[in-house]
């Protein structure tokens, strides 16, 4: 016997489940945040997203591009994608963070 397996998301019915829980269903129903770098800028919408986090950035004076030290290595940053959804479980924004790779820094 075979069994095709489909997203939950085909056999989710909203209509009967309470507001506050209809985004976490959402959000494991359609899984749409992206993972890797590659795929994302082949996507306008993660770009222009991208492009605001890293214009806030500039704007707020978070950092300062400058040349590295010859004794220093640089931090390693990693870009966080999330799709954030209304309680009707419509696509609310895409919303982007750039962090810092922690394991690569040393405490002194």
């Amino acid at each position: 016997m075979t069994t095709i397996r489909s997203p939950i998301s085909n056999d989710l019915q909203y209509e009967h489940i309470f507001p506050e829980y209809r985004v976490y269903l959402t959000a494991i129903a359609h899984p749409t945040d992206p993972i890797l770098f590659s795929r994302v800028v082949q996507e306008e919408k993660w770009c222009n997203v991208m492009n605001l986090e890293l214009r806030a950035f500039e704007d707020n004076h978070t950092w300062l591009i400058t040349s590295l030290p010859p004794s220093k290595r640089a931090i390693g940053c990693k870009w966080i994608y999330r799709t954030k959804f209304h309680l009707d479980g419509s696509i609310d924004k895409h919303k982007v963070r750039l962090v810092a790779q922690r394991y690569s820094q040393q405490v002194w």
